[in-house]
C-alpha cells in the first residue's frame, strides 16, 4: 500500500504510468508486433514534518535508577508511529499528510478530493486495481 523512502527535501517526486503498458503472448516462431508504451507524468508529494520536543532535566536524565533517555524515545517513537498512521488514514492535508482514502470514484475513475479539472485520476489519491 504505502513505501518508506528517505528524502532531504521538503516534497518527493515520482514518475508514475499513466497509461498500461502493452503485452501480449508469444510463440517461438510467430513474429512479434510493438506493443503499447506507458504515458509517464511527474508528480510531486508534498512532504510535512512530525517533531516532539520534551522538556526532561539533566538531572533526571543522568538518574541511574530510571533509564529515563530510552524510555522517553520509546514514548516517542510510539506516539510517531500512531500519528503517521493516523495522518495515513485519515489526514485532512492541513500541516500533515493527505489520507489515501481522500478519494471518491466518479465515472469509474478514481479522483482526489480536490478535482484535477481533467477526466483522468489523481494521482495523490489511492489508486485501485481491476
Amino acid at each position: 500500500i504505502a513505501n518508506v523512502v528517505n528524502v532531504d527535501a521538503t516534497s518527493y517526486d515520482v514518475l508514475v504510468d499513466t497509461t498500461d503498458i502493452g503485452a501480449g503472448w508469444a510463440t517461438e516462431t510467430a513474429s512479434t508486433t510493438e506493443t503499447g508504451t506507458p504515458a509517464i507524468e511527474r508528480i510531486t508529494i508534498p512532504l510535512h514534518e512530525l517533531s516532539a520536543l520534551p522538556k526532561a532535566s539533566q538531572r533526571l536524565l543522568d538518574d541511574s535508577a530510571f533509564d529515563i533517555e530510552n524510555w522517553l524515545a520509546s514514548r516517542i517513537a510510539d506516539k510517531f508511529a500512531r500519528s503517521e498512521a493516523a495522518a495515513f488514514i485519515s489526514g485532512d492535508g492541513v500541516d500533515k499528510p493527505t489520507a489515501m482514502w481522500f478519494a471518491y470514484r466518479t465515472r469509474g475513475r478514481w479522483r482526489s478530493s480536490e478535482s484535477t479539472g481533467s477526466n483522468r485520476r489523481d494521482f495523490n489519491c489511492l489508486r485501485r486495481f481491476e
